[in-house]
Parts: structure tokens; C-alpha cells; sequence
């Protein structure tokens, strides 16, 4: 009995890294290129050139992977984020996405996570955020999970 619990742990153990290998290959790409172009500089580019790198399962032009909804799922580095008429604001001011995709970079908590992006502030090189979530206003996020398969 113990032999194959460790057995079916081992399975699953193994089956969570395999599951984020895609993902840390997307946030691999990006970080490959921060301070770089990529294609013609919009943020699109980026997501979609990381997605192909590591031979994601997507369909352009957003269908980035599996919905998941930020509030009950706990995000991880590579999930691409979809920002629509969105607006942060906080004490020390405020950012706006019209229409913007990025990568989730780094997960400090629920609400804190760090993205890398292009095309921002007039800058079309990859470049990182740090965003709080509580401090979303007004607009539509969605996250999606790189599918692996």
C-alpha cells in the first residue's frame, strides 16, 4: 500500500512541473528579451512569439489557453493576462490598458504580481509592471493558463 501511494504521489508530483513547463518557457522568453523588440513592438507580439517559442496550444488572434478566473484560481508565472478599458489606481497614481496582453511574470500574493509587457508608455521593448489587483477601477482583466498539450 505505502509503494503505491508514493508511486501515484511521484505521478503527481511529476504531473504539476510538467504542467508549468510551458509557462516558465513563455516567462523564460520574455525575460530572454527585456529591453528588446520584439516583431513590430506591440504587445501582442510578445505573447504571441513566447506562445509559438515553446509550441503552446493557441489560436490567434486570442485564444491565449484555458480561461481562469484571478479571484479563485491562484495565478502563476506565465499566464497571460488580457486587459480591456482597464484602469489602476492608487496613492501614487494611476495606469491605464485600452487594450494591452502581457505575461504574468512574478506572483507575490493574490493581488501583487509583476508582468512583463511591451508596447506601454511609449516604450515597445519588453519591460516589467508590478500591478496590484485590488487597485483594479474600472475595465475587464481575463487570465489564461497556457495549455500544455
Amino acid at each position: 500500500m505505502k509503494h503505491t501511494l508514493l508511486i501515484v504521489l511521484s505521478l503527481f508530483v511529476g504531473s504539476i512541473s510538467y504542467g508549468q513547463e510551458k509557462a516558465n518557457g513563455v516567462v523564460e522568453y520574455a525575460v530572454d528579451h527585456l529591453g528588446k523588440k520584439i516583431d513590430r513592438g506591440e504587445c501582442w507580439d510578445l505573447v504571441a512569439f513566447a506562445l509559438d517559442d515553446v509550441e503552446a496550444e493557441w489560436q490567434s488572434p486570442f485564444d491565449f489557453g484555458e480561461k481562469i478566473n484571478y479571484k479563485t484560481t491562484a495565478l502563476q508565472p506565465g499566464d497571460i493576462i488580457s486587459f480591456d478599458g482597464v484602469k489602476f489606481e492608487s496613492d501614487n497614481g494611476y495606469v491605464t490598458f485600452p487594450m494591452h496582453y502581457a505575461i504574468v511574470y512574478k506572483v507575490t500574493d493574490k493581488d501583487h504580481l509583476t508582468i512583463l509587457h511591451q508596447n506601454h508608455n511609449q516604450k515597445k521593448v519588453v519591460q516589467t509592471l508590478d500591478l496590484n489587483l485590488a487597485d483594479l477601477k474600472k475595465g475587464k482583466i481575463q487570465f489564461y493558463r497556457v495549455r500544455e498539450e
